[in-house]
Formats: C-alpha cells, structure tokens, sequence
C-alpha cells in the first residue's frame, strides 16, 4: 500500500491541466496553445510600446506588458520542459501557474486602461499596442477559465460574479483617482479647490476599503469574519452614493472648454471612470443583497 502511494501521485500529477506527462502534450494542449497565443501578444504589445518610445505613465504600461510576459513565459517553459514535475515549494506548481495567470490578468487589463486613456487619437502603434493589450486580457481570461480547478480554496473568490467585479471595481476605483492626480485635482479657485479635491479624497477611502475587503476575502480570513457579507453589502450601498456624488461634483467643476488639451482629457476621463465604478458599486449591492438577507433571515 506504501509503494501505491507515489504511483497514485504521479498519474495525478500527469493528468493535470498544466503538466501533462510530457512537453509535447501540453504544447498541444488547449491550455498550451492559449499560452502561446498569450506570449505572443504580450511581445507584440510591449514591442510596439516600445518602438514609438515611452516616458512617465506610457514607460508603467510597458513595464507591466514585459513583467507578465516573462513570468508566463518562464512558466511555459517550465512546463513545456517537465521542470515543473520537480519543483516542489510547499505547493503545487499547477497552483502558482494558474495565480501568476491571474496576477498577470488584473496587472495587464490595469496596464490597457491606462494605455487607452494616454493614446492620442494619431499615436497608430500605441493604438495597436493597446488592442492587443486588450487582446492579451481576454486569453489570460480563457486560460482561467482553463486553469480553475487548480486555483487554491482562497482564490476561487475571484473565479465567481462576485469576485471578479469586485476586482474590477478595484480597477476601476484605482484608475479613477490616479487620472484625477495626473490631471490636477486643485484649481486654485473658490469653491473649485474643495470640491475636486473632495471627489479626490472620496475616491480615495471607498477604494481602499474596497480593496481591504477584496484581499479578506482571498485569504481564510474572511471565513473568521461572519458578517463579511454583510460589511461587504453595506460598504459598496455607501460607496455608491459617495462615487456618485463625487463624479457630479467632478463634473460641475472640469472647468474645461477644450478637451484635446491632455489635462483636460485626462480628467473628463477620471469623472467617466468615476460614474462607471459607481454603476458597478450598484450592481455588486444588488448582487450582495440576496446574500445579505439571508444571512439575517431566521433558520
């Protein structure tokens, strides 16, 4: 019965969806061939940045492109070459695989926003370079929805409704007050100064929140916290009104005539993001709700 054991692993180990029990399997795999397609559109997305040049922001898109690219091609290679059947760290690799797809998801589509948000309407390879940025998001998606029977317990959060849009949500909420800084937030005028850097200020605290809650709910943590439904619920009901207020205070103060100025630009994008984060608050309310009431109802 000893000797069994091992031989029981081994199958286990080959008949996984990132291994297989050679290279050659797992190349022509579905979940090989998505890595492929995604190694591929990281290199042409980071490579056309790279061609028109970058500073400032544009320079973090291309970082972000290059540091997802290595890591899953590292990864591919591990597989591909069988490396990954003798790493052993505690965890299984089809596990850190299926987390650094992940990672690598949320850190690209961040990347894509901000590139779409700093790409001039004449900046032809950025705009190409920001399609397959988008491009690369949606096979980091189906490689996923490949990988989810190797997420961990914790991470399986992120798989559901709820926890995908509550990373997007983080997205967003994130990307919101970050274009409001790059733009300017203070005006220098009365009543202007105070308003926008409220709306900033406001952002700001529902996003961290926001962010604390989606981080308990990643680690066992959250199984400790009973109510976590229930703060969750009432968190994203307050900041619903509060991004909603903070958009239309924004709006009433873009004191802007001409929007092909980048600033200008720069914060008409931010109130969008604002009033889509909100939107997004009310549907993940919506969603809570049942959840919510059940866990109040009696029996």
């Amino acid at each position: 019965m000893t000797a069994e054991k091992p031989e029981t692993k081994t199958e286990s180990q080959g008949e996984s969806k990132s291994g297989g029990n050679s290279g050659v399997q797992y190349i022509t795999s579905k979940e090989g061939v998505v890595r492929a397609v995604i190694i591929v559109f990281g290199c042409i997305a980071f490579a056309l940045i790279a061609d028109v040049g970058y500073g400032d922001v544009i320079a973090w898109v291309m970082a972000a492109y290059i540091i997802a690219w290595v890591f899953t091609l590292l990864s591919y290679f591990f597989i591909a070459t069988t490396l990954s059947t003798q790493m052993n760290c505690g965890i299984s690799y089809e596990t850190v695989d299926v987390c650094v797809s992940i990672v690598s998801f949320f850190h690209c589509l961040m990347a894509s926003i901000v590139l779409a948000i700093y790409t001039c309407s004449q900046c032809d390879e950025l705009i190409a370079a920001d399609v397959f940025g988008f491009l690369l998001c949606i096979a980091y998606a189906v490689e996923i929805y490949f990988l989810k029977g190797n997420a961990p317990s914790s991470l399986k959060y992120l798989m559901e409704i709820k926890g995908i849009l509550k990373a997007v949500i983080c997205i967003c909420g994130c990307t919101t007050f970050a274009m409001l800084d790059a733009a300017g937030y203070e005006c220098f005028e009365s009543g202007c100064d105070s308003g926008r850097t409220w709306a900033f200020a406001a952002y700001i605290y529902c996003w961290v929140v926001s962010l604390i809650i989606l981080l308990l709910r990643v680690t066992p943590l959250a199984d400790k916290i009973s109510p976590i439904d229930k703060i969750d619920f009432f968190w994203s009901v307050f900041s619903f009104f509060n991004y909603l207020a903070a958009s239309i205070v924004l709006a009433c103060y873009l004191e802007c005539k001409n929007f092909e100025y980048r600033v200008c630009s720069t914060r008409l994008a931010a109130d969008i993001f604002g009033f889509i984060t909100a939107i997004l608050y009310a549907v993940e309310a919506f969603l809570l709700k049942g959840a919510c009431t059940n866990g109040v109802s009696p029996g």
